[in-house]
Order: C-alpha cells, then structure tokens, then sequence
C-alpha cells in the first residue's frame, strides 16, 4: 500500500526536539542581547555576533540591529509559530535574515542533543527510541522483510517533512545500517532512495557526497550557519512549485494511505494538500490530533475529507483522527499501519474479485 507520512514538529518532539512554543523560548534567548541608552550592544550570543552582527561596522548600525534582535526577541510569545512572525514582516529582509539564523541554530543545536543523535554515535542507546514512534515505523518498515524485500517495502513509502530537522532521514539510515549489520554508505545508498520531500526545506540534506554536507548532530561554526539559511523557507516564501510542489501534488495523487504525526494543521500548510484530482483508490487517513480540542478535531476531520474526496465519484476517505501521540497512534493501530496486514487483505480482495468475476 502506497503510504505517505506528513511529518509535522510534534513529530520530532518524541526524538527530543522542542515543541513550537519551546522553539519559540529558545529563539527569544538566542536574540536577547543588552543594549544601553549610549548605544554599546553586548552579551551578543557568539553566533549571532560573528555572523550577522560582525557585518555592521558603526555603533548606530549595532545599536539598531540590537534593538531589532530584542524585539523579535519579546515578541515570540505573541505570535503563533516563528514561520508566522516572519510572515507577518514579509517585508523585512533583516527580520527574515535574523529569524532564520536563529531557526537554524535552535534546530542544529536540539538535533545534537536528541535521541536520534545519541542513537548514531551509541548503537547501544537504541533502546532510548524504545518509547518513540521513530522505533514503531522500522518495526512495520521492517517487519517479515530481508534486505531485499525491506528495499521494495521502502519504494512504496514516502515523506512529506514540515520540519527543518534531519532526524527520519538520520534515524532511517542508522537503524537500517544496525538492523541488517551493513555498513553506513550502503545503509544510506538504501535511505536515500526515499521519497523525502521538505516543502519548505531544511538544514541541509544529510546525503549530500561533497565535504560540505554538514550531519545531524555536527558543529556548526557561524558562518556556515549563515550559509544554511538559504535551505530553509518560510510561509512568505511558500515551496517551490517546479520541484517540490509538482513532487507534492504527484505523490499524493498515488497514495493511498496518508498518515499525519505530530501535525498542526495551520491553514497556511493545508493549502499545499488542495490540488483538483486524486486517484480513485479509497484513501486511508490517519491523524494525531494531540491536544486538540473536540471542535478542532471536527474542523480538521472535515478539511481532510474535503481534500482527500475523489471529485468525480465523490469516493471519501476514510478518517481516523484520534487525540494521541504519535507513539500511541502507531500502538493503537500497530496492524492498520502495518505492510503485512495490508498485504494479506490485497490478496484476499484479488481473490474475492477473482470469485467475482467467474459467478459473472
């Protein structure tokens, strides 16, 4: 069954990432800096300062920028999530510049320590992923396969990823790597064949061959941070329709089952799942609504069968949105979400076609 995983940030919380208002709390205090009425700026975080800071020369330039850095700073708890500040000033190239600097260094920071970094440079800790949905997917990723067959289970599995963060692509390679004792470059030839599709980008891609490429838990200097933040896009911005959004819109015209973890469902992402035509098969959609209050759950239901109804023969998904994790979601529907299961109900559909079509 052709299956596509939305990937939102309450996703990469269960790794150890933070969550969106915790996000926001870390890019308060990587902007705070002091600033005195004689216009001296310091207690400047060492990034900040030897990046964007390190560009202005006069004492009114530092004193304006940071003046700026503090606003953005005392602003965070008034705005719904980074990207929709940023949108907000979607005029302001110094703001984008200072909010996407600040992304990439909370984010490149948090995947150091996560579990997933833990997990790559100590196969041992594995069992810290014991208690994420990150371990749930390579079980059902894996389950009944040899190498071979894992490979074919792999072509029909695809991820649409809202985050930055590298942690799927860096989780899949290493697991893949343990699982089936091989070694790294063949574990990630096997990964990197995935369909991945970041709509607004990401830190930088971890299967990238060239010496640049930096990896999920690297140090980062500052300039190089800087570099990073022309791989990562805003709401403003949008995603690129050439590539990323034709690969979006095809991908999702195939799938027949579509599974969103750790999702928000902002007006401002959904719009990218609206295309005019879907493929006739029945749809399979399954959703975490953590957190969600019963008439948001109802909203989002209501959107999802709205997008995912097949025009034409007015075919509706079916919708299984339910306040968990995205832990739980894959324990309570540990066979729904399986290979196996779907593939011994194929047969028995073909079979049943089969009898079908003799009585007719």
């Amino acid at each position: 069954m052709r299956t596509v995983y939305v990937i939102g940030a309450g996703a990469s919380v269960e790794a150890g990432l933070p969550t969106g208002e915790k996000l926001k709390e870390d890019i308060s205090k990587f902007l705070t800096c002091e600033v005195d009425d004689w216009g001296d700026v310091s207690k400047v975080d060492k990034i900040l300062s030897d990046s964007i800071f390190s560009k202005y020369k006069t004492q009114k330039e530092r004193h304006d920028l940071g003046k700026l850095c503090n606003r953005v700073a005392c602003s965070m708890p008034l705005t719904i999530s980074i990207d929709n500040f940023i949108d907000n000033h979607r005029d302001s190239q110094d703001i984008a510049q200072l909010c996407k600097l600040a992304i990439v260094k909370c984010i490149a920071a948090s995947e150091r320590s996560s579990k997933i970094f833990q997990f790559i440079t100590d196969e041992s800790k594995s069992y810290f992923l014991s208690d994420t949905w990150y371990s749930k997917l390579f079980q059902l990723l894996s389950q009944n396969c040899n190498l071979h067959e894992f490979e074919q289970r792999l072509s029909l599995v695809s991820f649409v990823i809202f985050n930055y963060d590298r942690c799927i692509e860096s989780f899949l390679v290493a697991a893949t790597q343990l699982n089936y004792g091989i070694d790294y470059q063949s574990a990630k030839s096997i990964i990197e064949k995935i369909n991945f599709i970041h709509p607004y980008g990401w830190l930088n891609s971890p299967f990238r061959g060239d010496n640049s490429a930096t990896k999920l838990g690297d140090q980062i200097d500052a300039h190089t941070m800087l570099e990073l933040t022309n791989n990562i896009r805003t709401f403003t911005e949008g995603i690129d329709k050439q590539n990323e959004g034709q690969e979006l819109e095809y991908t999702l015209q195939r799938s027949q089952r579509v599974i969103f973890l750790g999702f928000a469902f902002h007006p401002l992402n959904m719009k990218h799942f609206k295309h005019d035509t879907f493929n006739t098969e029945a749809k399979e959609i399954y959703a975490t609504t953590y957190g969600m209050s019963a008439s948001d759950v109802e909203l989002v239901e209501n959107q999802l069968s709205e997008i995912f109804t097949e025009p034409e023969t007015d075919s509706r998904p079916r919708i299984r949105a339910k306040n968990l994790t995205c832990f739980e979601l894959f324990n309570e529907f540990q066979l729904s979400l399986g290979y196996e299961h779907q593939k011994r109900f194929s047969k028995t559909q073909k079979l049943h076609q089969m009898f079908a079509d003799e009585n007719n």
